[in-house]
């Protein structure tokens, strides 16, 4: 379990650039944080059954974005593939969410040039 320091930690690693390869693994469910009083939060829980042109294409993504966008993409695409009627997600889950939501520096372009037509 982590503590608050160690998962701030985490996060930051996550959204540079040079990411670590991190593996997140647990049998525990809502559990309070380590370092807090009353932050609960699901640990290992959901159990995505994910194709492997799934992962080959979320390693794709993550290596133009950050890991932390990519982790962030699998409960949405989790949730259509069962909209859709499948029992695991699939390239075309992720490619659908990916295009759905922005990571930061997509987000922050998309704003940039919007502020640009906006001053023309």
């Amino acid at each position: 379990m982590l503590d608050i320091e160690c998962f701030t930690y985490l996060h930051q690693a996550l959204e540079s650039s040079i990411a670590p390869t991190v593996i997140f693994a647990s049998n525990r469910g809502n559990r309070v944080i380590r370092g807090t009083e009353d932050i609960t939060s699901p640990h290992g829980t959901e159990g995505i059954n994910i194709s492997e042109k799934a992962l080959n294409h979320l390693g794709e993504i993550g290596t133009k974005t950050t890991l932390r966008y990519t982790v962030q993409l699998l409960t949405p695409a989790n949730l259509l593939a069962k909209i859709n009627g499948k029992d695991g997600t699939e390239k075309e889950h992720i490619k659908k969410i990916s295009e759905l939501c922005y990571d930061a520096k997509s987000s922050a372009k998309s704003l940039a040039d919007q502020q640009d037509k906006n001053k023309k």
